[in-house]
């Protein structure tokens, strides 16, 4: 990464602290389409899940599922958002943990019984959310487990 790189990658965690929600999730929405991003800046999309507008939190949870099984030390701040009280951030969050297990084949416990709730979830409008954590849960096994 070129120094410009570096500027536009420091403007952006600006961004993501900015007050403005939509400036926010904008950043975390381009964050999503960076080429290998450091670390750093996953751990900063992983902060945003945690964000109080529900946009930011959705577009930091599709960013972090964007770049797979790099994102999966973050398992615990994704599955922390199965249980969101805002029906989409939960879709989100199924269908990033499902982008992140598919690389590695296998979930954490603690993941697995997050998406098992989502999945058991009847909310009227959760029908997207829990075919999502359906998905996750067909294409991953318990970690040291038998495919589930």
């Amino acid at each position: 990464m070129d120094a410009e790189g570096v500027r536009d990658v420091d403007e952006l965690l600006a961004a993501l602290e900015n007050e403005d929600p939509v400036v926010r999730a904008r950043a975390a929405k381009l964050f999503g389409h960076m080429i290998d991003p450091p670390e750093h800046v996953l751990a900063a999309l992983a902060r945003g899940t945690d964000d109080p507008d529900p946009m930011v939190r959705s577009m930091s949870l599709d960013a972090l599922g964007r770049h797979g099984g790099r994102a999966r030390e973050h398992l615990g701040a994704l599955a922390t958002c199965l249980a969101d009280p805002v029906v989409p951030v939960r879709f989100w969050a199924a269908t990033a943990v499902e982008r992140v297990v598919v690389v590695s084949g296998s979930a954490p416990q603690a993941v697995r019984e997050a998406l098992e709730r989502l999945a058991a979830d009847d909310h009227p409008l959760g029908q997207a959310a829990r075919a999502a954590a359906r998905r996750a849960l067909a294409r991953s096994r318990p970690e040291g487990g038998a495919a589930g």
